[in-house]
């Protein structure tokens, strides 16, 4: 299907799409390279895009990487190419304007977690108190979007049907099915909004006082009853729409109860912070996702301080730049009080509440920037424990790792030899492993013989594509990668990472990577990286150097 109102859109409009799109980066993912080197070329991939977008040429098939829970499970993120990315920004920013503010404009989460106390110390004389309020999300929301059904909502409220075929028959592409929208996109937020806030219309019009954030529900009710019944009926009307609610996080709260658990987190920040009350709205919140990073088991599993708003958390505007850390010596002993407590939780063998442990992990996600700003090499003694008790952490290990390993010298060897221990201690999911790979991708110096640097090697030959595609960059980054191998790589990566292998090629060999340049983006992503300097590393089979 020809995609008219990508193919005819202003060149400048159409080049500001793409420029928000290369500067986005998704927090479960690691930052791509090859995004980084195509910033500044907005116009002449917007050209490739409306080219593509004329031909009707069919969307690639989305890439799905599985990001690992703590408790179980895992949250799929469907990754798409550059090229139906953009289209897909700029078919929802037409749509934007003509949507309602209610969900085109996110409340801040805490604010929405708080609205419904708000709202009970504002009730006037002879009005119904709220007493209970209701908590519930849905079961893997993003994934069972129906697609007819959003079309339905979509045309409903902007009258736009053109943009609205267009968009859908692109995310059906994506999917490859006509179900499900891809999770770490900023317009896939705008578009679940749309599509749940029917459930929350049809709550408010029962007389229940609902807010919504994404898929996450708060319901207020002035008895125990109500609010079960509440949930019944919340339950009902999202299965009209094919979602299922998430049983393990729907509970009911006395209005007392939800706002002591909300405070339980600020409580424990301050724990840390004695003494240093001046502080205590400089405590980082680096990587919080959509859903909180130590799993949204607590209400109070959101930074006291800082950037609240889980939107904005889950996407950075930046082209992958780690963020400063002033690492004081009041913020490292705090982070380090973090961390203990982690370590003894860990250990211990008493059970801890869900609560608990979702604070305890919050807080040493929150730990880990600075202790690696602050080149504390406590961490390094737990990291292969974080990785297998505490997955979801990951990103935020991978972070302490980038930033310790710039310390010097002697940093960057201990950051090599606990990646070699990682890799060979058959703990890593793909997700993880992409992660570590991204990390080794910062240990330039390390040995052809060191083990990371032969998993390196495996990855691109018998990993999946985001594995392979990041091991490869890793490799070119570092100067380990054999050009010709990396010439096969690519051979067996799909679309949606083979341009970030290319950039690992073009680091070793520029000739090489024009030579197998697939298309104008390709192109454009070589000509904007520069080659390492020094001889490029030819591989023996069967003899690598130390």
């Amino acid at each position: 299907m020809e995609l008219v109102d990508v193919a005819t859109a202003s060149p400048d409009v159409l080049a500001t799409a793409v420029e928000a799109e290369l500067a986005s980066q998704h927090r479960l993912l690691p930052h791509r390279r090859d995004y980084a080197a195509l910033l500044g070329h907005g116009e002449e991939i917007a050209r490739l895009v409306k080219g593509r977008a004329s031909l009707g040429t069919p969307p690639d098939l989305g890439d799905v990487v599985f990001a690992q829970k703590d408790v179980s499970g895992s949250r799929p993120l469907t990754v798409m190419g550059l090229l139906d990315a953009v289209a897909y920004r700029h078919l929802c920013n037409l749509l934007a304007p003509r949507l309602p503010e209610t969900v085109t404009r996110r409340t801040p989460s805490a604010e929405f977690k708080r609205a419904l106390i708000e709202e009970a110390e504002r009730a006037q004389p002879g009005e119904t108190p709220l007493s209970h309020i209701a908590v519930t999300d849905v079961t893997a929301y993003y994934e069972f979007v129906d697609h007819g059904l959003l079309a339905d909502e979509l045309v409903a409220q902007t009258g736009d049907e053109p943009i609205v075929d267009q968009l859908l028959t692109l995310a059906a592409g994506v999917m490859g099915r006509s179900v499900g929208i891809p999770q770490i996109h900023a317009s896939s937020d705008v578009l679940g909004d749309v599509y749940i806030d029917r459930v929350r219309r049809q709550m408010r019009r029962r007389g229940f006082k609902t807010v919504t954030y994404s898929d996450d529900f708060r319901i207020g009710a002035p008895s125990l009853s109500e609010a079960r019944r509440a949930l019944e009926l919340c339950a009902f009307e999202m299965r009209h729409l094919g979602l299922v609610m998430n049983e393990r996080k729907t509970f009911t709260y006395s209005l007392q109860s939800y706002r002591d658990d909300l405070d339980k987190f600020a409580r424990a920040e301050r724990e840390l912070f004695v003494g240093a009350e001046e502080l205590q709205n400089f405590w980082v919140d680096t990587y919080a996702g959509e859903e909180a990073i130590a799993q949204p088991t607590s209400l109070a599993a959101d930074p006291l301080s800082g950037n609240d708003d889980e939107e904005s958390a889950a996407f950075v505007a930046t082209a992958g730049e780690l963020r400063e850390i002033d690492a004081t010596p009041v913020l490292m002993d705090a982070a380090e009080r973090a961390l203990a407590k982690w370590v003894e939780a860990d250990r211990s063998t008493e059970t801890r509440s869900r609560t608990s442990v979702a604070i305890t992990q919050s807080l040493l996600g929150r730990a880990l920037p600075i202790l690696g700003a602050s080149g504390s090499p406590t961490v390094l003694d737990h990291a292969i424990g974080i990785l297998a008790s505490a997955p979801s952490l990951t990103p935020q290990l991978a972070d302490y790792l980038i930033r310790y390993s710039q310390g010097g010298p002697d940093h960057r060897t201990k950051v090599r030899d606990l990646l070699d221990n990682v890799v060979t201690s058959s703990i890593l999911s793909d997700w993880q492993a992409i992660w570590i790979a991204h990390v080794a991708s910062y240990q330039r110096g390390s040995g052809l013989a060191r083990r990371h640097v032969l998993w390196l090697r495996e990855c691109i030959e018998t990993k999946p594509d985001a594995v392979a595609a990041h091991a490869a960059a890793a490799l070119g980054n570092i100067g380990r990668g054999d050009g010709e191998d990396l010439v096969t790589a690519l051979g067996r990566i799909g679309p949606t990472w083979r341009s970030l292998a290319l950039w690992g090629l073009a680091r070793v060999s520029t000739a090489l990577a024009q030579e197998v340049a697939e298309d104008g983006v390709d192109r454009v992503m070589v000509g904007g990286t520069a080659p390492r300097k020094g001889k490029p590393t030819r591989v023996r089979r069967g003899h690598a150097r130390p």
